[in-house]
């Protein structure tokens, strides 16, 4: 069962008169005013039937153009006659005209069952020319945090925070260790540093929303039959999704920093890094191929062909095209003619000299890179094997010679005053005993 959170309101986005631009001389069009479409520059920002213009809510994009979040709004009522009569007096009173180029319906549900909040904003976009597409935005918000005051999410935000924590003070002992220009040049402390800022906003949302749902709650019951808006929720919940994302992608890829000790993955990176220049020059072949093609596809087929109505649009079918996503019979039914010429030489670009291309300079790095690898291996084996020849070498002569240590670490004549049993012992002497242990090395090493 949900409950609705306030009134639903009813708000319109307008845009400003401007004169005609008068380029085909007809009588009926003197004196007539002009309302161009929507842009952030044109749109009027009044008042409006004594209705003040408000910035309260979010931006929308429904189907053709992102609008500003602001418009001219009305609250609705609970009752049915009510609003009925209130929507009677709004067409009397031409509420919405010419001038009018998005119509909002918007209210938020509260469901008990999930725990959860839903904006719902019904959208109807109307062009210049008169036409109407209706369009929806719902968006669900989930009321739980780390900050609910429940054992399990207490316990898994105080993990994460000890995480958060630990890695931060690993990154800055790491930062020191090495210096901030080494640290930079390292491509994987990227990784590590979005991650950490993905966290930190993941762990200030969960404070910000406990703090926003207690406001929606106070303001809901100090005002029922008002509008309640959610959209900064809504907002921030979307920046919120979208941070975990970021770091859950980030987790993923720190195992990639580990797996370089495969052999066929050092080959990969170090092929790369050769043929890194051409691969790069190879690119910009490519983007102005494709926006040649997706000039021509925007030009030729956007007025019967969706994928083709605008620059952008026509740049991603031409990068779907390469991964062999594409409709031909769409572009058959816009243009019969172009159509087949313009998949055929798309179709040999894309794939007979492009992919081509790539496949070239990369085999052509990578046996480079082999050969120096066979080099390398050759070099190591040689290394090892002359090392184990001296190891075998010393400890063969260790066994087979004797080293006579008593004539270098007793004196040959008796001395004066002194026993024979002190004369048997070695002298005291430090500068003697390093040049015998000197020497000794010197024989070890032969």
């Amino acid at each position: 069962m949900g409950l609705i959170i306030g009134v639903p309101r009813i708000r319109q986005i307008r845009v400003r008169d401007m004169h005609c631009p008068q380029k085909i001389n007809f009588f009926d069009l003197h004196g007539k005013k002009c309302y161009p479409s929507y842009s952030y520059k044109r749109e009027f920002k009044g008042t409006f039937q004594q209705v003040d213009y408000v910035a309260d809510a979010k931006r929308l994009k429904p189907t053709f153009v992102r609008y500003a979040g602001g418009g001219f709004s009305i609250n609705l009522d609970y009752d049915y006659e009510t609003n009925k009569n209130l929507l009677r007096n709004l067409k009397r009173s031409k509420w919405i005209d010419s001038a009018t180029r998005l119509v909002v319906i918007e209210f938020s549900v509260y469901f008990e069952d999930i725990n959860m909040f839903q904006v719902l904003k019904l959208m109807f976009e109307i062009m210049p020319t008169g036409l109407v597409t209706p369009s929806e935005f719902i968006q669900g918000i989930q009321l739980n945090s780390f900050l609910t005051f429940t054992l399990l999410t207490i316990s898994a935000g105080l993990i994460f925070s000890i995480i958060v924590i630990y890695y931060t003070y690993v990154e800055i002992r790491e930062i020191r260790w090495v210096g901030v220009s080494a640290y930079k040049n390292n491509i994987y402390n990227y990784v590590d540093v979005f991650f950490l800022i993905a966290a930190y906003c993941v762990l200030f949302y969960n404070i910000w929303h406990v703090v926003t749902v207690r406001d929606i709650e106070k303001a809901y019951e100090k005002n029922r039959s008002g509008y309640i808006n959610l959209d900064k929720l809504s907002t921030g919940w979307n920046v919120y999704l979208h941070m975990l994302g970021i770091m859950n992608a980030c987790v993923w890829l720190k195992p990639i920093r580990f797996v370089s000790f495969h052999r066929a993955i050092q080959q990969v990176l170090a092929a790369m890094k050769v043929s890194i220049k051409s691969i790069l020059g190879l690119c910009f072949f490519c983007l102005i191929s494709i926006y040649a093609f997706a000039q021509l596809g925007c030009i030729a087929f956007s007025q019967s062909n969706e994928e083709y109505t605008t620059e952008f649009s026509s740049i991603l079918a031409q990068i779907r095209f390469v991964m062999n996503d594409i409709s031909y019979s769409s572009l058959e039914d816009a243009h019969g003619v172009l159509a087949p010429f313009f998949f055929v030489v798309l179709a040999i670009v894309a794939y007979a000299i492009i992919l081509n291309l790539f496949k070239a300079i990369y085999l052509s790095a990578d046996s480079a890179v082999k050969k120096q690898l066979i080099v390398n291996d050759i070099v190591i084996a040689r290394m090892l094997q002359l090392g184990f020849k001296r190891y075998l070498y010393f400890w063969r002569k260790r066994k087979t010679e004797q080293i006579d240590l008593t004539s270098k670490l007793r004196p040959s004549e008796k001395l004066p005053g002194i026993s024979e049993e002190n004369q048997a012992q070695p002298r005291p002497n430090p500068t003697q005993q390093i040049q015998i242990i000197n020497q000794l090395r010197e024989q070890l090493a032969m």
